[in-house]
């Protein structure tokens, strides 16, 4: 890791907050490898730093949203689950048909998933997914945002009206950095060809991104998500929760 880097992930609050806190068990990634990968989105003077700079674009919305979810999830000290690896690959074939949303217990935490267990279309390793729920998503980046009162509560309305604020935002960095985000709802399936949700990559990758490889990884990773909040509520002895160090 170089220095430059290392001292920007050091001063972020994501880190700040959440380093050492837990103990990753053998087979995941190092707990504290995990929120480095957060941490320099999830630091405010950066998140301002790019706005001045770039704008808000297709290549910096990626970067800003996920910065802003790791600031909600230090705020909200989110949990982390780590998902045992036969679970893992069980889940993996278990499709999540449109239903209505469930009890959402967490409003922010994260999945460890065991090494080699997702990858992008690109095969490069995502060992980790933050989920926000899109109220709770709401409710900090507007806290965060210089936007005026009365559109924040436009927003907010609208959001309300199409019936948005169970949704799920879900963000992962892969082994080289790059970032994915996925808002997804549960009145949309999990299977590749009925998935319509809006889905963010590296535009670097400009037109070699395959999108069908993109979408069956995106698939995959609400596939874990949805099954392991319906585990959580249903059948949460199936979930290893690891204490806090």
């Amino acid at each position: 890791m170089h220095s430059s880097w290392k001292n920007a992930v050091e001063k972020s609050i994501v880190y700040k907050k959440l380093a050492d806190k837990y103990q990753s068990p053998k087979g995941y990634a190092p707990w504290n490898d995990v929120v480095r990968l957060f941490s320099i989105a999830g630091n405010p003077e950066y998140l301002r730093h790019i706005q001045r700079s770039f704008g808000v674009n297709e290549e910096t919305q990626p970067v800003l949203e996920s910065g802003v979810g790791a600031l909600t999830a230090a705020a909200l000290d989110a949990p982390a689950i780590y998902v045992e690896r036969n679970l893992t690959e069980a889940i993996l074939c278990t499709e999540v048909s449109a239903m209505e949303p469930p009890k959402l217990v967490l409003p922010a935490f994260f999945i460890c998933l065991p090494h080699n267990t997702l990858f992008d279309d690109d095969g490069d390793e995502i060992t980790s997914l933050l989920v926000i729920v899109q109220r709770t998503y709401l409710q900090y980046s507007l806290a965060m945002s210089d936007a005026v009162l009365d559109h924040k509560t436009i927003l907010i309305n609208r959001e309300i009206e199409h019936k948005n604020l169970d949704n799920l935002r879900v963000y992962a960095y892969t082994s080289k950095h790059a970032v994915i985000s996925v808002i997804h709802g549960w009145d949309t399936s999990t299977v590749p060809k009925d998935d319509t949700s809006p889905i963010t990559y590296s535009p670097s990758a400009g037109d070699a991104v395959d999108k069908g490889a993109f979408r069956q990884t995106t698939s995959a990773m609400m596939r874990i998500v949805k099954n392991v909040i319906l585990i959580y509520n249903y059948q949460k002895n199936y979930l290893e929760e690891i204490p806090e160090n």
